[in-house]
């Protein structure tokens, strides 16, 4: 299956938050392949920058968060 996760189920998903239990399923299947566009990595710079989004360190987050993420 591919999915093309939004903002919002890509930071939770990377950072182990809450999801429903079918997305948080979809998206551990081996078999499924995860997409993400990449105006997603601006949205979550820009949030974090108006302090809008608890992140540590962006640069270093991005890196590690996109490891599982095609574009």
């Amino acid at each position: 299956m591919q999915v093309l996760a939004d903002t919002g189920v890509w930071f939770r998903f990377v950072r182990r938050l809450r999801l429903p239990k079918k997305t948080e399923t979809t998206l551990t299947a081996g078999e499924t392949q995860r997409y993400l566009c990449p105006i997603s990595s601006m949205e979550i710079i820009r949030k974090w920058q108006s302090g809008k989004l608890p992140c540590p360190d962006p640069q270093t987050w991005l890196d590690r968060a996109l490891e599982v993420y095609r574009e």
